[in-house]
């Protein structure tokens, strides 16, 4: 039978302060569909037409981490966002 955890026995784990441990540097074209909430087939376009950098990795198609992040900050604002921003505190 398993013992419970003690908080006063047994110390948190340690969280590691590492935030590229917790993520991929670099995904193929279908997880990173995934991550952003598209199709594989718009992936697939956008490293088409110039949106997303892709790079071979022997023959793996992959995307870096920051060149996706930087695809979704270039994006624009919704309106509602963008008002908000825009109006004073």
């Amino acid at each position: 039978m398993a013992r419970r955890s003690d908080p006063e026995v047994d110390p948190p784990k340690a969280v590691s302060p590492n935030p590229l441990a917790s993520r991929p540097i670099a995904y193929r074209p279908k997880d990173a569909a995934t991550v952003i909430g598209v199709s594989k087939s718009t992936i697939y376009q956008m490293i088409a037409d110039g949106k997303i950098p892709a790079r071979k990795f022997g023959g793996v198609t992959v995307i870096v981490h920051s060149d996706l992040v930087a695809l979704l900050e270039a994006l624009p604002l919704t309106d509602s966002a963008a008002k908000a921003r825009a109006s004073p505190d």
